[in-house]
């Protein structure tokens, strides 16, 4: 939810993690959504200016972990 009367230029969280495709997936809308997605084991955050990378994670590194290592 947005604290905003309109939403935003930049949204921010377009991008599911591990966490949340697990539980889209114990809905039953996972399956599904993960079919259709492009699958992104390393993740990186972006400042809100420019196209300077933040921060990199690899997703990849939670293989065995976790039944989605990747984002979507």
């Amino acid at each position: 939810m947005e604290r905003a009367p309109t939403p935003p230029d930049d949204p921010r969280a377009a991008t599911p993690q591990p966490p949340t495709i697990a539980m889209l997936h114990d809905l039953g809308t996972g399956p599904s959504l993960i079919e259709q997605a492009l699958k992104v084991p390393p993740f990186q955050f972006r400042g809100r200016t420019g196209d300077a990378v933040l921060a990199k994670f690899d997703n990849g590194r939670l293989a065995g972990k976790t039944e989605f290592p990747f984002a979507i």
